[in-house]
């Protein structure tokens, strides 16, 4: 009676074997998923979706050849000149150096201190 339970165990174990062989072939041709489905969301609707990045990066020029058409060299160059160039138009671009916010304090600072010496004598 051993033998016999021994014999049953291993045959339910090869039966097993095989037809988990064939949900695993199953699913590779078919594309499905093996697995427990009671789990709520899984991401698999989204991993069946074809892959479009390809598509995406191939409607796009190559970075390199959109910087050559315009002329410059790479993409934070170009974003820096465009934003200097719309500030200036407004009158906001960059100060000429010794122009800035500290120099005309100090130049303020040292025409009081001027006038102040100029009064007491």
């Amino acid at each position: 009676a051993g033998i016999i339970v021994l014999l049953h165990l291993f045959a339910v174990m090869v039966i097993a074997r095989r037809l988990a062989d064939i949900l695993t072939a199953g699913s590779r041709i078919f594309g499905t998923y093996i697995g427990p489905t009671d789990l709520g969301r899984t991401g698999m609707r989204l991993l069946r979706k074809p892959f479009i990045g390809s598509t995406i990066s191939n409607y796009y020029l190559p970075k390199e050849a959109s910087l050559r058409l315009t002329g410059y060299s790479n993409e934070k160059t170009v974003s820096n000149i465009d934003l200097d160039e719309r500030r200036t138009k407004r009158g906001r671009g960059p100060v000429k150096k010794g122009q800035g916010k500290k120099a005309q304090k100090r130049a303020k600072d040292s025409a009081k201190a001027a006038s102040k010496k100029a009064q007491k004598r």
